[in-house]
């Protein structure tokens, strides 16, 4: 009775400790070959998972399916001016552009405030043809530029897939 007294309590007490390490431990149904690298493998969507458990993104989609402001101060929309589209005279959109303030608190990992020169970087990376990226739209068409230190605007031309849906309540994927 002693023994299975004790073992149930090192049981339960090793159950409610965790790793010991501050690690995130996730089940998946699969073992991606990388983590590091998403356009180096054959399993993206497990990838993709994994690395969405790591990371933040400007905007995200709760279990609604409704967007977020994640690192970005709000959703950008056509309501709150952050999503732009330009027609040409006969209605067709020739450009449309997104823009994102970041929050004053977004960090890395090591403490370091997140600044546009990294979005900057991740497209000139994204855009670099010695960096094998399965597929560069939209990025390949986009232009970002900063308005000051916390806000900048990703303008495509020709416009992002998305460009025709214009209803108020839909943000544009932009990632």
């Amino acid at each position: 009775m002693k023994k299975t007294f004790a073992l149930t309590v090192f049981l339960l007490g090793a159950a409610l400790a965790g790793p010991a390490n501050n690690s995130l431990v996730v089940g998946t149904s699969q073992e991606p070959p990388n983590i590091y690298d998403p356009w180096n493998t054959n399993n993206l969507a497990i990838t993709s998972e994994i690395n969405g458990y790591m990371g933040a993104g400007l905007i995200g989609l709760d279990d609604n399916g409704e967007a977020y402001a994640d690192i970005a101060t709000r959703v950008p929309s056509i309501a709150n001016g952050d999503y732009k589209i330009v027609k040409d005279a006969k209605g067709d959109v020739i450009r449309n552009s997104v823009t994102y303030s970041i929050r004053k608190d977004a960090k890395w990992s090591d403490g370091t405030p997140i600044k546009i020169a990294d979005f900057q970087f991740w497209l000139k990376l994204e855009n670099d043809d010695r960096v094998p990226v399965p597929d560069r739209e939209p990025w390949n068409r986009a232009k970002i530029t900063s308005t000051d230190a916390d806000t900048f605007t990703i303008t495509y031309e020709p416009p992002y897939l998305f460009a025709d849906q214009t209803s108020p309540g839909r943000p544009p994927v932009t990632s």
